[in-house]
């Protein structure tokens, strides 16, 4: 995909599984249930997506950031 000066390539990194509160909260399930199947657990999948920017090929202008980053350890994860 084209956005200006930018290709950005938009790939699947895997699949998981969340329990339906986290996504939906306190949204009924028979809201939700025809459109996104519950398992036995109460979990509904999930596909987390990832973006690469490209502005010359080959070239990626955005530093990745790894998950063990201070933003994503677990006690900032906490503090919301």
């Amino acid at each position: 995909m084209r956005f200006g000066a930018f290709d950005l390539h938009i790939v699947p990194d895997g699949l998981f599984r969340l329990d339906r509160g986290a996504m939906f909260g306190v949204v009924p399930k028979v809201l939700w249930k025809k459109t996104v199947p519950a398992d036995e657990k109460n979990r509904i999948r999930n596909v987390p997506w990832g973006v690469i920017v490209e502005d010359a090929p080959g070239e990626c202008p955005v530093e990745p950031v790894p998950l063990d980053a201070p933003v994503f350890a677990p006690a900032a994860l906490a503090r919301g």
